[in-house]
C-alpha cells in the first residue's frame, strides 16, 4: 500500500544535493528519515538556534549526516521510485 504523506518537494530535493537538512518537524518526515542520523528537525525557534549551534559544533556528524540522507534519497526517493511506487498501487486497484 502507498502512505501518502504531505511532505515538500525540499523534504527530498535538499538532502539529494548532498547538504545537511535541518527542517521544521512534521510529523511525516519520520516515515521516510531517521531523525537525527540522516535529518534533522527542530519545532520552536529556541530548538532552531540550538540546533545550528550544535550542527556548527558537529562537522564530522555534518559529513555523515549529509551522506546518509542523499543516499536514502538516491535509494528510495527518486522521481523513478515514486512513479514505480504510483504505477504499482494503480495496477493494484484495478
Amino acid at each position: 500500500s502507498m502512505n501518502a504523506t504531505c511532505l515538500k518537494g525540499r523534504d527530498f530535493e535538499v538532502p539529494m544535493c548532498g547538504t545537511v537538512y535541518l527542517t521544521s518537524h512534521d510529523e511525516d518526515l519520520p516515515k521516510v528519515y531517521e531523525i537525527g542520523k540522516e535529518i534533522f528537525t527542530y519545532n520552536s525557534k529556541k530548538d532552531l538556534l540550538e540546533k545550528i549551534k550544535f550542527l556548527l559544533s558537529k562537522p564530522e556528524l555534518c559529513e555523515k549526516l549529509r551522506i546518509a540522507s542523499r543516499e536514502k534519497c538516491l535509494k528510495e526517493h527518486t522521481w523513478e521510485k515514486r512513479f514505480d511506487d504510483v504505477f504499482r498501487f494503480v495496477e493494484i486497484m484495478s
